[in-house]
């Protein structure tokens, strides 16, 4: 019989390790799933968020910017 071989990080997170991965407080993971730009599980009352999900959004809230935009808002710091 071939067992998988077990992931060093798990694929599925709860909410409070999301928001320590995106920097923000658990309130706003909550609103990301609310408004539908984060997806998630729902097991019952549990909820997590796979780490694929996290990558689409943040891909989704990429912004490419032109080299004088760059320039302008390295200035500003």
């Amino acid at each position: 019989m071939i067992r998988p071989v077990p992931h060093s990080e798990p694929l599925l997170l709860n909410v409070r390790e999301v928001a320590a991965i995106l920097a923000v407080s658990e309130s706003t993971v909550y609103a990301l799933i609310r408004q539908r730009k984060l997806s998630c599980y729902r097991f019952g009352r549990c909820i997590r968020i796979h780490r694929d999900a996290i990558t689409e959004y943040l891909d989704s809230q990429r912004v490419e910017c032109t080299p004088a935009e760059f320039l302008n808002a390295k200035r500003h710091f």
